[in-house]
């Protein structure tokens, strides 16, 4: 039987809860996080000044996400020998039910695992 991988995303201002929960946080934030993951600083500025449209920041975050897997494949493996062996949550500061790549980040390492035979389940926003 093959194990299902559990995903969350969450505010890094919640890490307490992420720690009470028994889950691994991993932070992909532009500023502090893996920079393997997260986004690119002035992509992120831009959509905060309203200088990129959603659209537009998904693309090019996603863009960066698939240049990423190319690059750094080694790493994209090992996070998902990490998912395999605890339930994991995304972190970056962005409030709880905003527009943010956490959740786009999310997504995207749940098509990379449902594409390498491993069972996914989405376990929402610890808040």
């Amino acid at each position: 039987m093959s194990k299902t991988v559990k995903l969350y995303t969450v505010q890094l201002a919640q890490w307490r809860k992420v720690q009470e929960l028994g889950v691994g946080l991993i932070n992909i934030t532009a500023k502090s996080g893996d920079l393997i993951f997260a986004p690119e600083f002035a992509k992120v500025m831009q959509y905060k000044k309203g200088e990129l449209t959603e659209a537009e920041y998904t693309e090019a975050y996603l863009g960066k996400m698939r240049q990423s897997l190319k690059s750094h494949a080694s790493r994209w493996y090992r996070l998902e020998g990490i998912a395999l062996e605890t339930p994991i949550a995304f972190a970056c500061y962005c409030k709880a039910g905003a527009f943010c790549h956490r959740h786009l980040f999310k997504d995207y390492f749940t098509k990379f695992l449902q594409s390498r035979g491993v069972a996914v389940e989405d376990m929402g926003e610890i808040t």
